[in-house]
């Protein structure tokens, strides 16, 4: 998710100083106009020149923390991410109550892979300022990052009333669950999404496939159905009907829909794989090694392919070439 810097708090309008700052900075002319120059630069989205002029402005008002909450935005969008999370902690250490730098420093940590960092920070914004959604969202992925599924859940509870109405808000927490696991949780968002936001593909496909990895049959079909026509040239939508019509014993439209997945998308070797341990379940090991052999030429080097090569070898009973081909799945990927 991106960054929510709010640029607008402090364009209208200079905020008030930090305590103790005003005598620092007496007699230290030119930090205004650096300041509202800098704000210039971030409406027209010109990151590189605005940055200069809040390390100005903080050089000149050391104790500025809206300078300093600028000044990271402004490196952050330069590329200087470091530099960004410092000027951040910097805002945070002059001002603790400030939400906006709290929270863009926690989803700056949060893309850095510090889950446990980002939730701290998260759950301070939520102390000082309103729970927005991006906030919500956020704290709970830094918690399911952290491996805290009870707390993701229960910042989950504590934003469901809040935004009970709210599809998008459903359909991107439910999204977030099924990326982690929590399948069934998973299910509970993505279906209110659905109700509130009915026929929309993109709340349906993961809908489908969290009702799939919940062994829910009848929810699945009933989420690809409603989007049949629209999701025609989706090949995620034919991959998810064909594993739906697989575990219904549906063979025919199982090996169709996979097809037709394959045709959408021919440069995808997972969805070659796939198409090919359907014809592995159905005995057709032939049809099968066709199919992975395509897959391994658009990347030989996917320890999946291999395997399941040596799989349908194995089958065929040609020990040597299943044993030659899990040796090599087993250099690219030991778990193999």
């Amino acid at each position: 998710m991106r960054l929510a810097a709010v640029f607008f708090l402090a364009v209208l309008c200079l905020c008030r100083a930090s305590p103790g700052e005003d005598a620092a900075s007496a007699g230290t002319p030119g930090w205004e106009a650096q300041f509202h120059k800098g704000l210039d630069f971030l409406r027209q989205k010109n990151y590189r020149e605005a940055r200069p002029c809040f390390e100005q402005t903080t050089r000149l008002r050391p104790r500025f923390a809206e300078g300093f909450f600028y000044l990271g935005i402004s490196a952050l969008y330069s590329g200087d991410r470091p530099a960004a999370e410092a000027a951040l902690r910097r805002a945070v250490d002059l001002n603790p109550g400030a939400a906006n730098a709290l929270y863009n420093l926690g989803v700056l940590l949060l893309e850095d892979k510090k889950p446990a960092e980002a939730a701290v920070f998260f759950e301070k914004a939520r102390r000082t300022g309103p729970l927005t959604q991006e906030l919500a969202v956020n704290l709970m992925r830094a918690d399911l990052e952290e491996q805290a599924d009870r707390r993701a859940l229960d910042v989950l509870e504590s934003a469901a009333g809040q935004f009970a109405r709210e599809a998008g808000f459903h359909a991107v927490a439910g999204k977030l669950l099924l990326d982690h696991g929590l399948v069934a949780a998973a299910c509970t968002e993505l279906s209110k999404a659905d109700r509130l936001a009915p026929r929309e593909v993109q709340i349906a496909l993961p809908l489908a496939a969290a009702c799939l990895a919940a062994n829910d049959l009848p929810g699945a079909r009933a989420a690809l159905t409603e989007i049949q026509e629209p999701a025609q040239r989706s090949a995620e939508y034919h991959s998810l009907a064909a594993q739906m019509h697989l575990r219904a014993g549906e063979r025919e439209p199982a090996l169709k829909e996979m097809k037709t997945a394959t045709e959408l998308d021919p440069e995808n070797p997972l969805l070659l794989i796939q198409l090919g341990r359907f014809y592995q379940k159905y005995g057709e090991q032939e049809q099968a090694l066709q199919v992975l052999q395509k897959a391994a030429s658009l990347n030989p080097n996917l320890p999946e392919v291999l395997y399941s090569m040596a799989v349908s070898y194995l089958t065929l009973d040609n020990e040597p070439k299943a044993v030659e081909l899990l040796k090599q799945a087993i250099r690219l990927a030991p778990q193999f």
